[in-house]
């Protein structure tokens, strides 16, 4: 009995010292990659690749791979995809949304979604169903939100047997989404912003050539 306790009490010291390190490791994250918001294209893609990198590292996953929601939503294309080992094979490859009504509902009405628990059958099935057997192997989903609507999603691959993730594991899968939400709202404020410098220099131009104008004639008429 007293070799049991011992165990538990060890297994109870290395949960705690590993949701510590989660904790560390995604508030780490969370203000490197806010200092890349913004800032450039450049900056944001590398922002998800070292967020991809660091999420498969820490979590020992197999794969995690970004889809965007475009065309009003109703299509969903891969971004990246980001391996341990092996070429990735999804990149750039776009699946029609229509029939995924429960997935995305579920996936928007949550921070993250084990892709296997008991309650998540309908949703999985919908995505293994349009996805060719994606979800074959062990995975979370965490959404990423632009003004409160369903921008894309995260997922997040073990090839493992499946097994509980720990409130910590998935807390830290949902910062990726909270991470990727804030790189989607810079991104969109970056364009907007750039879009306001082009539209104020074909203003100046137009103003300028248009003092011009005027003051070409009025010169004549003064002599």
């Amino acid at each position: 009995q007293m070799m049991e306790r011992k165990r538990r009490e060890m297994r109870a010291l290395k949960k705690e010292a590993r949701n510590r390190e989660l904790l560390i490791l995604e508030n780490e994250t969370l203000v490197e990659m806010s200092q890349m918001v913004g800032v450039s294209e450049e900056k944001e893609e590398e922002a998800i690749m070292k967020m991809c990198y660091r999420a498969i590292g820490t979590l020992n996953a197999n794969e995690i791979t970004v889809w965007l929601l475009l065309k009003k939503g109703t299509i969903a294309r891969c971004t990246h995809d980001v391996r341990n080992e092996g070429e990735p094979d999804f990149k750039d490859q776009e699946i029609k949304v229509g029939h995924l009504k429960h997935f995305l509902e579920r996936i928007n009405e949550a921070r993250v979604v084990n892709a296997w628990d008991p309650e998540e059958k309908v949703a999985r099935e919908e995505w293994e169903t349009l996805s060719a057997g994606f979800i074959k192997s062990h995975c979370l989903w965490a959404p990423m939100r632009l003004s409160g609507q369903l921008r894309g999603f995260f997922i997040l691959q073990d090839p493992g047997k499946q097994k509980k993730w720990s409130d910590a594991e998935m807390r830290f899968v949902g910062a990726l989404g909270d991470i990727g939400s804030m790189l989607i709202e810079g991104s969109k404020r970056r364009r907007v912003e750039e879009e306001l410098r082009r539209r104020n220099f074909e203003l100046d131009s137009f103003v300028y050539r248009a003092s011009h104008d005027l003051k070409a004639p009025l010169n004549s008429m003064l002599g």
